[in-house]
């Protein structure tokens, strides 16, 4: 196929012209690299191409590629003894935007495999020396995925030091995370986002590489936890509240866009901000069902980190949705519970309330299906009971 276009700024090592060719083949220009170079995928064309410019002492912007791609490829041998199987393409996606050194949001519903993704990524990164904080919703999810994490750490043979801080611990064990804490002994944190809001103080002197917020929904219901994660991730307080007089000076110019003055002070503050972006600071990654975020205080990723918590969804998981009409919903509930097989969750209406949820417990044991009532003050003993399988 001949050439068709030229593209000017596209060359992937100069940023130079080049034509549509050369990129249909992933290879840089002609001035970089006269000859075409071709491997039988993507990555060992990437790999062969590296390894032609470097002969030509010309690697360029062409190293980014390379080192993406070869961490990239890693990260998926480590996800792949984590988890059993490789990076999907969402996850490779996501992968990749790490490995640039971007902050982002996951917008997607429950089982894509967002939860998967972070912990593996914290367990890697942690083997690199970096030092990651994953904030979760509740104390419930908190648990498991400190247990998921111990599993892949003993699988991948990761060596990270993972603290997970809860309500329920002894006043002992207590006093060792408070010790830990304070001392920066680990690679992996791992607490709630209520923990954050309430503890800020006993953390605030870290600070992480990489912050993962599972949840971010319930993460922003204390909008302060936007300005305390900055914080953690190398933010000055005083950079903070440029970013947020710069948000609001934004706004403002919508309604008042001939306002010299306003626009002055726009300009200026983009500037005192992006003089502190040059320095290094951490990245940010949350994850979302709904990707809802209101108020001006959101903002503060976008002029900060480059990014906002947008509405963009994908839609492939291993999830079916789907109904049917119940003539008999107590015996129809038992039928189903038997045809899908070990495991499995029921949910009763609010205004039928716990007797309801025990007359259909009792239903489904009658049946022969093993089932409790999970209510607020035994939910984490009854999910830990399903995932043994009790």
């Amino acid at each position: 196929m001949g050439e068709k276009a030229d593209f000017v700024n596209l060359c992937p090592n100069c940023e130079g012209e080049i034509t549509d060719a050369r990129l249909r083949v992933k290879n840089p220009c002609r001035a970089c690299l006269p000859e075409e170079v071709a491997g039988k995928s993507y990555e060992e064309t990437v790999v062969k191409v590296y390894e032609a410019l470097a002969e030509r002492g010309k690697t360029g912007k062409y190293q980014t590629v390379y080192e993406v791609v070869s961490r990239l490829a890693d990260f998926n041998g480590f996800f792949r003894r984590a988890v059993g199987s490789g990076l999907w393409s969402a996850q490779r996606t996501w992968a990749k935007r790490v490995f640039l050194g971007r902050s982002f949001s996951i917008v997607a519903p429950t089982g894509i495999g967002k939860t998967a993704f972070g912990m593996a990524l914290a367990l890697y990164l942690a083997g690199e020396g970096e030092k990651i904080y994953f904030v979760l919703p509740t104390s419930t999810l908190l648990h498991q995925v400190h247990a998921r994490l111990k599993e892949y750490a003993e699988r991948t043979g990761a060596s990270a030091r993972i603290l997970c801080i809860h309500g329920k611990m002894g006043k002992k064990e207590r006093a060792e995370a408070n010790k830990a804490l304070k001392e920066g002994n680990f690679e992996v944190l791992v607490t709630t986002s209520q923990f954050l809001a309430r503890n800020f103080d006993s953390v605030r002197h870290i600070r992480f590489d990489l912050v993962f917020v599972d949840d971010v929904d319930s993460f922003l219901r204390a909008s302060r936890n936007i300005e305390r994660v900055l914080i953690l991730l190398g933010f000055t307080e005083e950079v903070i509240r440029d970013a947020y007089e710069l948000v609001r000076a934004k706004y403002s110019l919508l309604f008042r866009p001939r306002d010299r003055e306003l626009r002055k002070k726009v300009e200026e503050l983009q500037r005192k901000i992006d003089e502190f972006k040059k320095g290094r600071t951490g990245q940010l990654i949350v994850a979302s069902a709904t990707g809802r975020a209101r108020g001006l205080r959101v903002k503060l990723f976008r002029e900060l980190l480059e990014f906002e918590i947008g509405s963009t969804r994908a839609n492939l998981r291993n999830v079916i949705n789907s109904y049917t009409e119940m003539s008999d919903p107590l015996r129809q509930a038992a039928d189903i519970a038997k045809k899908l097989g070990k495991g499995g969750l029921v949910f009763v209406p609010v205004d039928g309330g716990l007797e309801l949820a025990e007359k259909t417990a009792d239903a489904l044991n009658r049946a022969g299906v093993r089932a409790v009532v999970a209510s607020s003050e035994n939910a984490e003993r009854a999910l830990e009971a399903l995932e043994k399988g009790e």
